[in-house]
């Protein structure tokens, strides 16, 4: 991930006068965010993600502001900070699904359940979970298939119901 960092974070400063500029620069922005906060670094993964959000909306580029929205929420919830990552989780999903972005869907609905297991909200983590599970299916995704049962296996033995926890992971 250092290695990706280096390689684009040199475009940050390229000039955004133009409207065209600004949703390059938006797009950077949510690409570096995200290997920022993939590479651990999350305080300068909230900054540059910050920063695209104003560039997305002033340029209204939409996939680049949803990707900035799941960088910053991502990175909020690295630090523990779930209430604060909630909107940014909610926002994308709202974007998400107007724009009919599955995959951007299925990455909000994650991030949301795993926010609401870390809140303590089981029924609603279930929720969240199953929308993206049935996302992820229908796109083939075997291997976020495979981690999405074992987030709802691991929400039921927070449950202690052992019996669910056991059907879902075999």
């Amino acid at each position: 991930f250092s290695e990706g960092v280096a390689e684009v974070r040199p475009a940050l400063d390229l000039p955004t006068r133009d409207p065209a500029a600004q949703g390059a620069q938006a797009q950077v922005r949510s690409a570096l965010s995200w290997l920022l906060y993939r590479k651990g670094d999350f305080q300068s993964g909230l900054s540059v993600a910050g920063a695209g959000v104003e560039l997305a909306e002033r340029c209204a580029d939409q996939p680049a502001l949803v990707g900035c929205l799941l960088s910053l929420g991502s990175c909020h919830s690295a630090l523990g900070h779930w209430a604060t990552a909630r909107p940014f989780f909610e926002r994308a999903l709202a974007l998400a699904q107007e724009d009919g972005d599955r995959s951007a869907m299925a990455a909000a609905l994650t991030n949301l359940g795993i926010t609401s297991k870390r809140e303590g909200r089981f029924d609603e983590a279930l929720t969240f979970y199953s929308k993206a599970l049935a996302i992820e299916r229908e796109q083939a995704h075997h291997e976020t298939v495979a981690r999405l049962l074992n987030n709802i296996g691991n929400v039921y033995l927070e449950r202690h119901d052992w019996a669910e926890a056991k059907r879902v992971k075999e």
